[in-house]
């Protein structure tokens, strides 16, 4: 019920775009620097994919895969070319001046992936003699992969401690407005931010007073459009999109791949460090709105369309319509509570 009708059509559109290229597939641009990046980029996608991860354990891969190339690559800018671009999490002392980045980048990612998911090493290890197949210079080439290696696992070393772990799931409430299932991803409320200094400054009040016409308004629309009996395809077509459940690319992944679109469309795969900076901060910035998504979801523990409508009697609210067999195009009540939504 936290999805207004802007909110809807703005997907809408980005799931048409997004069309447009075959979906879970890498646009091939073989002469561009930074290929490297969207290719580690998709075979972040399919771990998620495989691992069937959630979408906040899927955030938090993103970043720090994309992490580890930003910095490894980042690292040899500033010794080679003197930059002063500041590092995302590794710093760039020890890097060296004379090395392949491209070599870098792809090692970087390897470690850290290879660290997560022991079980894909053999595709990884795979994946990165392609890159390393194609490049010139032996010297250069082995500078590169022993930095890439470096930032890798310092990032895998730096994330060990980060608040995601052990798990911690949130028993299922059954009063009016909470959710009843059991909440599993409460942890990362508390983990350590990528890139912000305050999550909490970012999490909403709320949503409306079951007694309020703003929650009258939310649940006549989810009533009446979320209904999986009301036939629409359009909405069928766009739930689907958006739904990115277990064994998908998740949410996040979804925008990861627009942005392998855009970063093709508009040239940035031609630059190296600005397609490593771009695929940092996009990812940065989705596993740190996670933060502020599942604090959320935790404090105010607000339950989904299905139980609200089949329950509306105990709401509280005079106007609201119950309906005890509705459904929902999801299929499910769903895994987590309402408040905030982290599909988009």
């Amino acid at each position: 019920m936290s999805y207004p009708l802007k909110t809807f059509w703005i997907l809408s559109l980005l799931a048409f775009w997004l069309t447009l290229s075959p979906p879970g597939s890498v646009l091939a641009h073989p002469h561009a620097r930074g290929q490297v990046i969207l290719d580690w980029n998709q075979q972040a996608l399919d771990t998620v994919r495989i691992e069937r991860l959630g979408a906040f354990d899927a955030a938090r891969t993103y970043a720090m895969v994309n992490v580890a190339m930003f910095d490894a690559v980042n690292g040899i800018n500033r010794r080679t070319h003197k930059s002063d671009l500041a590092h995302a999490l590794v710093p760039p002392f020890g890097a060296p001046a004379r090395a392949n980045r491209k070599a870098a980048a792809a090692a970087a990612a390897h470690a850290v992936l290879t660290a997560l998911y022991p079980d894909q090493a053999s595709t990884y290890d795979d994946q990165l003699d392609t890159h390393l197949n194609h490049l010139r210079g032996r010297g250069r080439i082995a500078r590169g992969v022993a930095w890439g290696e470096y930032a890798g696992e310092q990032v895998v070393d730096l994330r060990a401690d980060d608040g995601t772990s052990p798990p911690e799931t949130q028993p299922g409430g059954s009063g009016p407005g909470e959710f009843r299932a059991d909440f599993g991803a409460a942890a990362f409320r508390n983990m350590t931010p990528f890139a912000i200094v305050d999550p909490l400054a970012y999490v909403s009040a709320g949503p409306p007073a079951l007694t309020s016409p703003e929650y009258l308004a939310a649940h006549t629309e989810v009533r009446l459009l979320g209904d999986v009996a009301y036939v629409n395809p359009a909405y069928d077509e766009i739930f689907s999109f958006w739904k990115a459940g277990g064994g998908s690319v998740r949410p996040p992944g979804e925008w990861i791949k627009i942005a392998i679109v855009a970063a093709g469309d508009q040239g940035t795969v031609r630059n190296l460090s600005e397609t490593a900076r771009l695929f940092t901060l996009l990812s940065m910035g989705l596993a740190d709105a996670s933060i502020s998504v599942v604090h959320d979801k935790f404090t105010y523990h607000f339950w989904r369309p299905a139980t609200a409508i089949r329950n509306a009697s105990t709401d509280g609210n005079p106007d609201t319509v119950e309906d005890a067999s509705w459904n929902p195009r999801n299929g499910s009540i769903g895994g987590s509570p309402e408040h905030t939504s982290g599909q988009s």
